[in-house]
C-alpha cells in the first residue's frame, strides 16, 4: 500500500468507526477528490514519518479525553495546515 493509500485509510478508519453512515457516505465522496489532490500534491509524502508523527500526535489529542483540545487539534488538521501541525496546537 503506497503512503497516499495509507494516509487515506488512517482517516477512513475513524469514519468507518464512528457509527455514523451519513459521515462515512460523504468520507468516501471526499475520499476520492483527496486520493486526487494527493497525487498531484505528492510533495506531502515525501517524508512518510513526517505524516505517520503528524497522526500519532493526532491521537495521543484523542486519547487525552480533551475535547477542546481534540476540536482544536482536528480543525487545524483539516483547514488550517494538513500534515504540518507538528508542534502547533498539538504541542501545548
Amino acid at each position: 500500500m503506497g503512503e497516499i493509500e495509507k494516509h487515506l485509510a488512517f482517516h477512513r478508519y475513524f469514519y468507518e468507526k464512528c457509527g455514523n453512515a451519513m459521515l462515512l457516505s460523504i468520507w468516501r465522496d471526499w475520499e476520492s477528490k483527496l486520493r486526487l489532490f494527493f497525487i498531484v500534491d505528492h510533495d506531502a509524502f515525501q517524508n512518510a514519518q513526517e505524516v505517520a508523527s503528524t497522526h500519532e500526535e493526532l491521537i495521543a489529542v484523542i486519547q487525552s479525553g480533551d475535547k477542546d483540545a481534540i476540536r482544536e487539534a482536528f480543525a487545524h488538521h483539516v483547514h488550517q495546515s494538513p500534515g504540518v501541525e507538528v508542534g502547533d496546537p498539538l504541542q501545548k
